[in-house]
């Protein structure tokens, strides 16, 4: 690397630095960026790969002198009404946060604002160690992130409205939409399950050296656990929903093809005597135009009374 691009990566890159930690934040990684941090820290190939690479599933890659975390955060995009998951990588040293997005992640580069602008936060956060400062910063992406399933829940039972209020085809639509967007989210949240609690249980002589972070992560952990089975009873409920409107669906399509029928059977006794005077053949009362009529209303009449008894008895309608 040139000392020119390394001038300008360490000009645009976001730096906070408070009792003797670091964190940095690449909002929009670039191949130069992981040459500097090869250069500086010595990182595996295969993990700045990943940084520019097609998202990677939920992860933590663990050596001895840092981890190496692959997380996501569900986005609602309101325009698309679609659930997007911009993925963050991160790499955690005895000294340095740094925080790598391909794309933006909007809860953290607010949370990192906030920490520029608010001494009495960076004391906070910036403590001891970096395992706490890990915990500050997930423990703040998963509460704001994770906020998202309240949206779903309440879209849910809008949903359950339009079924029960006869908008049956809008209703097949929303649900095919909350269905993408439950399985969007489970997909990626439990993988991140085990993430957080191999950072929970893992020690080293600079990571939660006397289990004193284990207690946080198990916090994270228990929220996540938390929202995992919202999910799952979200999920069930979509399901449940998906199944009541198809049964009521069905039950209006039935009524339609009952009604249609009804009218089918009735003009068939009149298509049957149109058919008997309309042949070339000499016919009983064919002379007789008044006589013919009275037939047609005689048989017409009848028709419709044995259908309304029948109907009416079995309940069809």
């Amino acid at each position: 690397m040139t000392v020119r691009s390394r001038f300008d990566i360490l000009k645009k890159m976001e730096k906070i630095i408070y009792n003797d930690l670091t964190w940095l934040n690449f909002s929009k990684v670039t191949k130069q960026d992981t040459e500097y941090l090869r250069e500086e820290f010595d990182f595996h190939p295969l993990d700045l790969s990943d940084c520019l690479g097609a998202p990677q599933r939920p992860k933590v890659d663990i050596y001895d002198q840092y981890f190496f975390l692959v997380l996501h955060f569900p986005l609602m995009d309101k325009n698309e009404n679609v659930v997007r998951t911009p993925d963050l990588d991160i790499f955690l040293t005895k000294t340095h946060l740094i925080t790598v997005q391909r794309e933006p992640v909007p809860y953290l580069n607010q949370l990192f604002a906030e920490m520029e602008a608010d001494k009495s936060g960076r004391s906070k956060m910036f403590q001891k160690s970096t395992d706490l400062l890990l915990y500050y910063v997930l423990n703040k992406l998963y509460h704001e992130s994770l906020a998202i399933i309240d949206e779903l829940n309440k879209e849910v039972k809008l949903i359950e409205d339009h079924i029960y209020a006869s908008k049956a085809r809008r209703a097949l639509l929303e649900l095919a939409v909350g269905r993408r967007n439950n399985l969007t989210i489970r997909a990626i949240l439990n993988p991140q399950r085990l993430v957080i609690n191999t950072c929970s249980h893992m020690q080293k002589d600079w990571f939660n050296k006397n289990g004193d972070a284990t207690l946080y992560f198990d916090d994270i952990l228990d929220y996540v656990e938390k929202n995992w089975i919202l999910l799952e009873n979200q999920k069930e409920l979509i399901d449940g929903l998906h199944e009541t409107n198809q049964s009521l669906i069905s039950y209006r399509t039935n009524s339609i093809i009952t009604v249609l029928t009804v009218f089918s059977v009735a003009i068939m006794p009149l298509t049957l005597l149109t058919g008997f005077f309309g042949m070339n053949v000499d016919l009983p009362l064919q002379e007789n135009v008044r006589a013919v009529w009275l037939v047609f209303l005689t048989m017409a009449l009848l028709t419709i009374s044995i259908i309304y008894y029948v109907v009416t008895r079995k309940k069809w309608i």
